[in-house]
């Protein structure tokens, strides 16, 4: 993907929409539920988080996500639908789900230049790469094994047609695509952290796949939303990506970078 070499404004804005697209089907979902998050508000506060993790401020969104809070309880009194508690949490589920997770990937894509060296920018886009592969390949595998050998539900109350032999094999693929990253884009992982990634990013990734999920079963929807014809929302489409993307992002830093 270009956006992802090009990597900048570009790629920030890339995943910027795909953040505003996430976080409008997730008021939808919780909206089915009797949760009523003011969308444009929320929409606003995604758009500026997503600015601050392009500008390196991990630590501003989070205390961005505390006045989000603030204000979301100042409201409380205001709004109706579902449990207090529902009223209070939900808004916050949307922005740290929709928006904080997958601003991850602009943290990864800009890690080398926030890490002052910007002469190895090129190598943010082999770090994407690698978590995208890693998704893809547990995505490909899960569907592929657990249609051919498939036979033990996995999740049944939740996603019936997901199987444990499915998950072993997208975990098998996951740690293949993590390899082949390994070999073609980041060659300065060892085997073992390719194997570590791999692992740890299939696990991640079929677990948040299993969250969107139930929350999709709890509002009474087949599909996040209707962006993509026979297959679903943005949600459907990155919610593997999203949950694994902190962990893909504080691994590379820590092992590649030596910091936290």
């Amino acid at each position: 993907m270009w956006i992802t070499r090009a990597g900048s404004i570009p790629f920030a804005l890339f995943v910027g929409v795909v953040a505003l697209l996430a976080t409008r089907e997730m008021v939808r979902l919780v909206g089915a539920r009797g949760l009523r998050p003011w969308l444009p508000f929320a929409l606003v506060a995604s758009a500026a988080a997503i600015v601050l993790l392009y500008l390196g401020r991990l630590d501003r969104v989070f205390l961005f996500a505390c006045v989000f809070f603030v204000i979301v309880l100042l409201t409380l009194p205001a709004r109706r639908g579902g449990s207090a508690f529902e009223r209070a949490a939900g808004p916050l589920f949307v922005f740290l789900y929709a928006t904080v997770l997958p601003g991850f990937l602009v943290l990864l894509r800009e890690l080398p230049r926030a890490e002052g060296l910007p002469e190895e920018y090129a190598r943010g886009s082999g770090f994407v790469f690698l978590l995208f592969l890693s998704v893809w390949g547990c995505d490909t595998g899960a569907y592929t094994v657990g249609r051919l050998f498939g036979r033990r539900p996995l999740a049944p109350s939740i996603s019936p047609k997901k199987t444990v032999e499915g998950a072993l094999g997208g975990l098998l693929f996951a740690v293949a695509g993590a390899f082949a990253a390994r070999a073609w884009l980041v060659e300065e992982l060892r085997a073992a952290d390719a194997l570590v990634i791999g692992l740890a990013a299939g696990v991640l990734a079929e677990a948040g796949d299993l969250v969107e999920s139930k929350l999709k079963r709890e509002a009474a929807v087949k599909d996040s939303g209707p962006l993509i014809p026979g297959h679903g929302g943005v949600l459907d489409r990155f919610d593997s990506i999203f949950v694994a993307a902190p962990f893909v992002y504080l691994y590379i830093r820590i092992v590649l970078f030596g910091g936290v």
